[in-house]
């Protein structure tokens, strides 16, 4: 016997609504506060959770820092026994060049060059975090995709290590972000620091060390009366044998004060 799988998507997906309901798939609609599209039991247990993305959003993302707030989001939930998946969509070969308009930079030499930031992004997804990545080549493909995945969940009857209630507020809301707030503040500053090409987790720990908020950073920089002591800033910190080096202490100034390099 199959279980019935429900799909649910968030109301302001209004594309993947119209491809959806013109392939037979059947969902409902609800401002979700967490993913996109999730896929529960007849019991209304929460068994997948999908991030869509087309390319550009996650390029503008990364680079503004939602991406990283959103994928916490992701994790706390995960961390519940659901499975978690990015949906990639409108992905090709030249999806994170890096002399696409969004990255272009001095530094950027060859137009089949994934960019750093992104591909990096992507890999810890997967290494890091346990999460997905099912890449889609247009809206029409991920509602496929979608009916794919509710028809092999109803198959399998797959069942999260926890069960999860119905209740919306315990499922959509993890309520450690309000309890845990300056916890999360600081994971995604860690995480922001690591997507900045040149930045290894051994340098992120350091600077945290030193520096343990954006706040802080930003503020020892307004401090400093010369845009070279501010570039200079992180140079001499120490990573055992060796320090920082001037030329990721400028890069890192530039991330975090808009400064083109």
């Amino acid at each position: 016997m199959h279980n019935k799988i429900s799909v649910v998507l968030d109301s302001r997906e209004t594309h993947l609504k119209t491809e959806l309901t013109n392939l037979g798939i059947e969902f409902s609609t609800e401002q979700l506060a967490v993913g996109d599209v999730v896929f529960k039991d007849n019991q209304g247990v929460l068994l997948f959770i999908c991030e869509r993305k087309t390319t550009s959003d996650l390029q503008s993302s990364i680079m503004s820092g939602r991406y990283a707030e959103q994928r916490e989001r992701l994790n706390l939930t995960k961390s519940q026994g659901v499975k978690v998946a990015y949906i990639l969509e409108n992905y090709t070969s030249s999806s994170f060049v890096a002399t696409s308009p969004l990255f272009k930079s001095k530094n950027a030499t060859s137009s089949s060059a994934p960019h750093p930031a992104v591909s990096g992004a992507l890999e810890n997804l997967v290494l890091y975090h346990n999460i997905y990545i099912l890449p889609t080549l247009s809206t029409k493909h991920t509602a496929k995709a979608i009916g794919n995945i509710q028809k092999k969940l109803s198959e399998k009857s797959m069942q999260p290590m926890n069960a999860l209630a119905v209740d919306a507020s315990a499922v959509f809301v993890p309520p450690v972000l309000v309890q845990r707030k300056e916890k999360v503040m600081d994971n995604i500053f860690y995480q922001q620091l690591l997507l900045i090409p040149g930045v290894s987790i051994t340098v992120a720990k350091v600077i945290i060390a030193t520096y343990s908020s954006i706040r802080s950073l930003t503020n020892a920089y307004d401090a400093l009366d010369t845009a070279v002591k501010k570039e200079n800033m992180l140079a001499d910190l120490s990573l055992g044998k060796k320090r920082l080096g001037k030329i990721l202490s400028k890069r890192i100034y530039g991330i975090y004060n808009d400064v083109a390099f």
